[in-house]
């Protein structure tokens, strides 16, 4: 092959790949303007199409609150899509219930939101200033209650350092720590099943002063372990057959010596 026929067989080669290069990058192009079509079409359809829209909020493990305390509380909305809820911020605003112990917020597809929670329960009553306030374990104000609605709670009076609570506030006064310890303790011994504890006056946290329905006078409590006081309370009164000789109070403080007036 002469060198003028080697140098045209060259640039056709040439000419090919390069009409061969060009087309692979229109096919590219092609391609990925049909994909980028088709994700702006997916798009639009999940974030506009009313099949996601949130048509349904169902809320589970309520008792003490009502389901529409928690839809409020959660701000979701008919025009809300499922796909792009803030599943923190709901549960975070439906947490901040004081009755709220737990929260856990799901997507059931295509439109329902389900909001889980775990309430609080009541565990006492405390008394400020004439307001009487519910408490849980943790010491959560979980409510103001009326007068007329707080039987079937022990009320914890003369706490000090409490000034008039706010709901949702914790409380961590040493003096109401021993009286809800107190109460534990009362609570899951045999004796209640026989005594109704009225009032628990927490003075501090060595001179608690129990009042029982049944007993005419006052049982005071600390200084010791609270179970092994009770243990101390339930042998007398199973001994004396709840006919204890004290007129003003009886004294649980002193071990095993027990001081009745």
């Amino acid at each position: 092959m002469n060198p003028a026929t080697r140098r045209n067989k060259n640039r056709g080669l040439t000419r090919q790949r390069r009409r061969n290069f060009l087309w692979r990058m229109i096919k590219s192009a092609a391609i990925l303007c049909i994909l980028a079509g088709g994700c702006y079409a997916v798009t639009i359809y999940v974030t506009e199409s009313p099949r996601f829209q949130v048509r349904n909020i169902q809320v589970e493990g309520v008792r003490t609150l009502r389901p529409e305390d928690i839809v409020t509380a959660a701000g979701v909305h008919s025009t809300d899509n499922l796909l792009f809820l803030d599943i923190a911020g709901i549960r975070n605003r439906v947490r901040s219930l004081p009755y709220v112990k737990r929260c856990e917020v799901f997507r059931a597809y295509p439109a329902t939101a389900l909001i889980r929670v775990e309430e609080r329960s009541a565990k006492v009553i405390l008394l400020v200033e004439n307001h009487a306030f519910e408490l849980d374990e943790e010491g959560i104000v979980l409510r103001e209650l009326s007068a007329q609605i707080v039987a079937g709670f022990p009320i914890i009076t003369n706490v000090p350092g409490i000034a008039f609570p706010a709901e949702g506030q914790r409380l961590d006064a040493p003096a109401l720590r021993a009286a809800m310890k107190l109460w534990d303790a009362l609570r899951d011994s045999p004796i209640s099943q026989e005594l109704t504890v009225s009032e628990i006056s927490a003075e501090s946290e060595d001179q608690l002063r129990v009042f029982f329905d049944e007993i005419p006078f006052e049982t005071i409590w600390g200084r010791a372990d609270f179970a092994a006081e009770v243990l101390r309370f339930s042998v007398l009164w199973r001994e004396k057959k709840g006919q204890l000789p004290c007129k003003e109070s009886l004294d649980m403080r002193y071990d095993e010596d027990l001081v009745c007036r």
